[in-house]
C-alpha cells in the first residue's frame, strides 16, 4: 500500500476508534443514534455557510456560466469545509456540492456541482447561503454516481437526470410541488408543518462528534474531528432525514429496524481509496454496491466522514 494511504487510513482508523454510540433517540419516521468522542487535535477550520454570511467567502458562477461547476473564493486565513450534497441557494439557478471539500485559504477553487433547480437560470452571480443539506437518499444516491464517474473518468461530476428524476419522484410522493423543481423549496414544503420541539429534542450533544441516521430506506453514518464541526451540520443533516421520514410517514412505510453496533463495525471495515480532487488536503472515497462514502484528511486528521445507502441492500 502506498505509504500516502497508508497515513491517511491511519487518519480515518484514529477517527473512528474514538467513536461511542450514545442512547436511541428518534422523532416520528426518523431514528437517530448519536456518536460521541472525544477531540481529534487538528488545525482549525471554518464552515461553508458561515463563511458565506461572514463575507469570508463567495461562491459564484463561471466567468461562463456552467450548471455543473461553480468557483469557491476562500478569502479568510482559514480553511473552510463544504459538505457534499450541501445546497447552494442563488446565483443563476441552485445547485449541490458533489464531493466534500475543504477549501484552502486565500484561494479559488472551481468545483463540480449538480443543479437542483430546473425551473431557473438567470442574472444572479452569486450564492447567498448553504443552510440546507441534499434530502438523505438523493444525496447518497448522487455520490454514488459522482464517485463511480471520478473512479472510471476522474471527473467528479454528477448524473444530472438522476438529480432531476429523484427530486420529481420526491415531490410526488410527498404530495407537494415546487414551481421551479427546486430541492431546497421542496424540502421548505415537506417540513413547513415541523414542530420546533422535534430540533430541540433531537439537538446535539456536547460530546457529540457525529450521528448514525435511519429514516424511510436511507441511512447515514456522519463524523467530524469535533463536537464543534459536527454542531454546524447536525441540524441540516437531521433536516435531510426528516424529508424521508415525512415520505415516510406518507407512504405508511414502517421505520426500519437496524442493529446499529453492527452498522458501526461494518464501517470500520469499508475500504477507502484516494481520489483525485479539488480544494486543501486529500479525499477519500468509499464505494461499493451497498455503500458510498466520502472523506476529507486535512494536515493528517480526518476532518469529515460522510457514508451512507439504502437499508434494503445491506445485511444488518
Amino acid at each position: 500500500m502506498p505509504e500516502s494511504l497508508t497515513c491517511q487510513n491511519k487518519a480515518i482508523r484514529e477517527s473512528l476508534e474514538r467513536v461511542n454510540l450514545g442512547t436511541q433517540q428518534t422523532a416520528p419516521g426518523l431514528t437517530m443514534w448519536p456518536l460521541l468522542g472525544p477531540d481529534l487535535d487538528g488545525p482549525d477550520y471554518g464552515f461553508l455557510n458561515e463563511a458565506i454570511t461572514n463575507h469570508e467567502l463567495e461562491i459564484r458562477e463561471l466567468s461562463d456560466p456552467t450548471v455543473n461547476a461553480v468557483v469557491i473564493e476562500n478569502r479568510s486565513e482559514t480553511p473552510v469545509l463544504g459538505m457534499h450534497g450541501q445546497l447552494l441557494e442563488g446565483a443563476k439557478q441552485n445547485r449541490s456540492l458533489n464531493l466534500t471539500t475543504m477549501f484552502a485559504p486565500r484561494c479559488e477553487t472551481q468545483v463540480h456541482v449538480a443543479c437542483v433547480e430546473q425551473g431557473r437560470w438567470n442574472t444572479g452571480r452569486s450564492f447567498s447561503s448553504a443552510k440546507r443539506i441534499q434530502s438523505a437518499a438523493g444525496r447518497s444516491e448522487k455520490l454514488g454516481d459522482v464517485l463511480n464517474n471520478v473512479r472510471s473518468t476522474g471527473d467528479s461530476r454528477a448524473q444530472q437526470d438522476r438529480v432531476w428524476n429523484h427530486q420529481n419522484l420526491k415531490q410526488r410522493r410527498l404530495g407537494i410541488r415546487s414551481n421551479t423543481q427546486d430541492e431546497i423549496e421542496i424540502q421548505r414544503l415537506a417540513l413547513r408543518d415541523l414542530s420546533p420541539t422535534t430540533l430541540k429534542t433531537l439537538a446535539a450533544q456536547e460530546d457529540q462528534i457525529g450521528s448514525l441516521l435511519i429514516a424511510n430506506n436511507a441511512w447515514s453514518i456522519e463524523i467530524f474531528d469535533c463536537p464543534k464541526a459536527y454542531s454546524r451540520y447536525h441540524e441540516p443533516l437531521l433536516e435531510s432525514f426528516l424529508v424521508e421520514a415525512a415520505e415516510a410517514r406518507a407512504r405508511e412505510i414502517t421505520p426500519p429496524k437496524i442493529k446499529p453496533n453492527d452498522m458501526i463495525k461494518h464501517l470500520g471495515t469499508t475500504t477507502w481509496q484516494e481520489i483525485p480532487a479539488p480544494g486543501a488536503g486529500i479525499t477519500l472515497s468509499a464505494c461499493n454496491s451497498k455503500t458510498k462514502g466520502c472523506a476529507v484528511v486535512y494536515k493528517n486528521v480526518c476532518s469529515s466522514i460522510s457514508i451512507s445507502g439504502f437499508i434494503s441492500q445491506i445485511n444488518v
